[in-house]
């Protein structure tokens, strides 16, 4: 599993944070996510 760098969790920390998937046919969904937050190091989450 990947973890999270202190840039990251700075990142995320500090700025506007998107979550982006992607339909069966292909039509993208972004959308924004201000209450992203680092849960440990290898973990962030938004509700």
């Amino acid at each position: 599993m990947a973890t999270l760098t202190q840039e990251m969790k700075d990142m995320i920390a500090t700025q506007q944070c998107f979550v982006g998937t992607v339909n069966a046919d292909g039509t993208p969904n972004v959308a924004p996510k201000r209450s992203t937050r680092v849960l440990s190091d290898d973990s962030p989450y938004f509700h």
